[in-house]
């Protein structure tokens, strides 16, 4: 027999063909985004020979849920480690665990002007320049069984609403300093706002969401 002929060998193994055995994982929590997990399986599948992608065809699919988690199947790799036997790294992502809301709020001052405006104890001017406090809260959190996108309540459809953050992160604002003029331009809406809603899937998964909502505070009155 040539020197360069391939060996053909019997693996004797008390894994079943079809059957794969857990041989690692390594779960990784985030404070901002996705949860991920790495798992290394060893999986036979006799039929597949010595061709990794045939061996992952219907293994762990991707888009398919990990077994009792919030994590679904985005990537796997595969290479032959014997006739029929094969070490699967398979990436999930989701939430491992309950996480609690990740909040920014940012307060800034905003410039606006009117004109014939009486200030109290300053007097009334021809031109005046004045900052309004500007508020914004964002918020970001996972929703595993979440709405589809055909859902009317789906959300995006609050955006540009009045809507309040969730309570408990309801920042405090302080009172316009307009409230006073009897002539003023009126915005509505007014109060908290949506302002926007940044809306993420896990690849094929309708109902599997990172979601980042922003919601800003507007004064009803201004010059």
């Amino acid at each position: 027999m040539p020197f360069a002929d391939p060996i053909s060998s019997v693996v004797i193994s008390g894994l079943a063909n079809g059957a794969s055995s857990l041989l690692d994982r390594a779960p990784a929590e985030a404070e901002s985004g996705w949860d991920s997990m790495r798992d290394k399986y060893l999986y036979r599948n006799d039929a597949a020979g010595t061709d990794p992608h045939a061996a992952v065809a219907a293994f762990m699919v991707r888009g398919s849920q990990v077994s009792g988690k919030n994590m679904w199947v985005v990537s796997r790799a595969a290479r032959c480690v014997a006739l029929g036997i094969f070490v699967v790294e398979v990436v999930s992502m989701g939430l491992l665990s309950d996480r609690g809301d990740r909040v920014r709020y940012d307060a800034g001052a905003n410039s606006q002007s009117g004109q014939n405006i009486a200030v109290t104890g300053e007097g009334t001017f021809a031109n005046l320049a004045a900052q309004e406090s500007q508020v914004t809260c964002d918020i970001e959190y996972i929703v595993t069984a979440g709405l589809t996108p055909d859902n009317a309540a789906f959300y995006t459809a609050a955006v540009g609403e009045a809507e309040d953050p969730p309570t408990d992160w309801k920042p405090t604002v302080k009172d316009s300093i307009w409230d006073y003029l009897a002539e003023f331009t009126y915005h509505y809406p007014n109060g908290w706002v949506l302002m926007g809603s940044s809306i993420e899937n896990l690849p094929g998964l309708d109902t599997v969401w990172l979601i980042r909502d922003r919601y800003q505070y507007i004064y009803a009155v201004s010059p």
